[in-house]
């Protein structure tokens, strides 16, 4: 009624690096009548590395996976059991086609920009994060250079019942004034009946514009542990017509606790860092997958703006090995 594995091929996956040598038999040979035969396998020159290529940029390591993924497709009259075997891996998308007896593997792939300060990307994904880490977070902050003399712009994301904004609002901006950042959760789920938490900052706290000869920007750094913001009522997000919507007037309601702070602590005027909100929020977002943010804004960043994002994957393919092997059988 199917195929069944009897011994593994040599597909490695442990959910950062995919190791596969690829084997090809040539040589023939018959024999005829009864007794015994002897089949000899002599391997070829040394293996040829098809994965990564030095003389081809499309093949290097970290891999780039425009789509966000990596797909091995494997058409063999045995599928099924190569579709059973990728399922056993973990860390797999698998998908049969009876029809063309073939199997489809994806494996998610981190985002290119991981590590890199690169310009402001839409949306900003993340991709391999461990949702059983509750501080999965490495960095993430922004240089945002403005275009003008206002700011109003934000990142937002939606999962399930769940939405999380990050907003940043200034107007008539020069050097040294001052910029309010504000932070917002919303989950719409059945079992909370004032779903809404909303965070800004005040005095101290708020992000200084600066000014270098490329004009005005300021540092958004989301894991700032010395920064808190305010625990109140504010509306967070800007009145772009962006999805998710913006998050209205907090309502007090914690859903979890923060690190170091007690969720019977939490209440009107309550302040925590910055770092504590980002890492406790994206991991509520986390535990509904992939978490992938929107830019959304009148006056947003300039195009030379950057962004610093790190962290480390599970789950998620960063290298590739492939090596092509030559092996010669014959039958005597």
């Amino acid at each position: 009624g199917g195929s069944v594995m009897l011994s593994p091929p040599e597909f490695h996956y442990n959910g950062v690096t995919l190791t596969l040598p690829v084997i090809n038999v040539s040589g023939s040979g018959s024999i005829g009548g009864s007794g015994s035969a002897t089949l000899k396998l002599v391997k070829g020159p040394s293996p040829i590395m098809a994965y990564p290529d030095a003389s081809n940029s499309n093949r290097t390591n970290p891999v780039n996976g425009s789509d966000g993924g990596v797909y091995v497709n494997i058409t063999s009259e045995f599928y099924d059991a190569w579709a059973d075997y990728a399922k056993s891996m973990g860390y797999t998308v698998v998908s049969e086609d009876g029809t063309n007896s073939s199997v489809i593997i994806k494996l998610t792939v981190v985002p290119t920009t991981l590590g890199l300060n690169a310009s402001i990307t839409n949306p900003v994904t993340f991709r391999g994060l461990d949702g059983s880490d509750t501080t999965p977070l490495e960095s993430w902050s922004f240089r945002i250079r403005l275009s003008g003399n206002n700011l109003n712009w934000d990142v937002r994301t939606s999962i399930g019942d769940k939405k999380l904004i990050f907003y940043t609002v200034g107007t008539g901006l020069s050097s040294g004034d001052e910029v309010e950042v504000s932070v917002g959760y919303q989950d719409d789920g059945p079992e909370y009946s004032k779903p809404a938490e909303t965070w800004k900052t005040e005095g101290t706290n708020e992000i200084i514009v600066q000014e270098d000869s490329d004009g005005l920007y300021l540092d958004l750094d989301l894991l700032n542990t010395s920064r808190n913001l305010t625990y109140k009522k504010e509306t967070v997000g800007s009145n772009a017509a962006c999805t998710p919507s913006k998050i209205g007037s907090g309502d007090f309601n914690i859903s979890g606790g923060f690190s170091g702070v007690g969720v019977n602590l939490v209440q009107d005027s309550t302040e925590i860092s910055l770092y504590n909100l980002t890492q406790f929020y994206m991991w509520l977002m986390l535990q509904e997958g992939t978490v992938s943010f929107n830019n959304c804004g009148s006056q947003t960043p300039s195009g030379d703006s950057t962004m610093l994002i790190n962290y480390t994957s599970t789950g998620a393919l960063s290298y590739l090995h492939i090596s092509d092997n030559m092996a010669e059988v014959s039958i005597t």
